[in-house]
């Protein structure tokens, strides 16, 4: 709180300052001309800057979408869309197996 207090007390002794005329001008519009060239060469320097990240930035997500596949194929007679037949996988279970696997399954129900 005593932060905001000190904040507005400078700026506002600032602002009067700055607004003193000095030969027909204020001092901010004599500071201005002589930060004006400077300042606009900072802002058109970070205003070309951000343009080239940002066209970066898109041509790297155009590139990473351009290699994902146009459509998705399914490659194997197993898929659940494209089974060649409905039987279950074929296994080889002894008696003693299966019978276990039964009890296990009616346990269940």
């Amino acid at each position: 709180m005593i932060f905001l207090i000190k904040f507005a007390v400078y700026f506002t002794i600032s602002f009067l300052i700055l607004n003193f005329p000095v030969a027909d001008k204020k001092i901010f519009n004599h500071i201005e001309v002589l930060t004006d060239p400077v300042a606009n060469k900072v802002y058109k320097k970070i205003g070309s800057r951000s343009k080239e990240v940002l066209d970066e930035g898109k041509k790297v997500t155009k590139k990473m979408f351009n290699n994902t596949s146009k459509k998705d194929v399914i490659r194997t007679g197993q898929s659940s869309s494209f089974k060649k037949s409905n039987s279950l996988p074929k296994d080889d279970y002894t008696p003693e197996e299966r019978d276990a696997l039964l009890k296990i399954l009616n346990q269940e129900e």
